[in-house]
């Protein structure tokens, strides 16, 4: 019989990544073949972002990230009114206000660092509150990992592959274990399977 991955015997470890604990389990069996229904391959801010808009529309999602460890780094990000919006309807919206800085205009430069335009956010904003937001790349990242929790992120599982056939998807990963679902999103960056 098929068992779920939270039914298998796990090996339980975690890290701590910006105040989240975030686990490392892995479900411990020689040929895994464990079922959940959505699979999200990648543990970054579209890997996230999609789980728990999948969680709020009511599915089980496991997230498997290829690294040991999550670190929290890049540069800054510049969060538009439509992406808040898409952060409002996951619950997620006041914590990226409270964590960034609202801008009062945008700069486009060109290569030279000549500025080209310079635009008043409120001239387009609307009358929304903050139609542009600036913060840093991790803070998003942390606020991201501790609305998703430590049960959910699987680290250190490099997918390589994966099939499918017309009811089920399976993600193959580095060490012979593959995890059946019926939904893959790839999120794993540029290099993607």
């Amino acid at each position: 019989a098929l068992q779920t991955a939270r039914e298998r015997p796990a090996r339980p470890t975690a890290a701590v990544v910006g105040g989240a604990k975030v686990s490392t389990k892995i479900p411990v069996h020689e040929n895994m073949l464990a079922k959940v229904d959505k699979l999200i391959i990648g543990g970054g801010i579209g890997g996230l972002t999609a789980t728990l808009a999948l969680r709020q529309a009511g599915f089980d999602v496991e997230v498997f990230e290829g690294v040991p460890s999550i670190k929290i780094v890049g540069a800054g990000l510049a969060i538009w009114s439509n992406a808040m919006k898409a952060l409002q309807q996951i619950g997620l919206a006041d914590a990226v206000r409270a964590t960034g800085k609202p801008a009062a205009y945008r700069v486009i430069r060109a290569t030279n660092r000549e500025i080209l335009a310079k635009v008043q956010i409120h001239q387009i904003s609307q009358g929304q509150e903050a139609a542009l937001m600036h913060l840093h790349r991790g803070d998003l990242q942390t606020v991201l990992l501790n609305a998703v929790g430590e049960s959910t992120i699987h680290l250190g599982v490099r997918c390589i592959g994966f099939r499918q056939d017309d009811k089920s998807v399976w993600a193959q990963f580095a060490d012979g274990r593959e995890v059946q679902g019926d939904l893959l999103v790839g999120a794993d960056g540029v290099h993607s399977v």
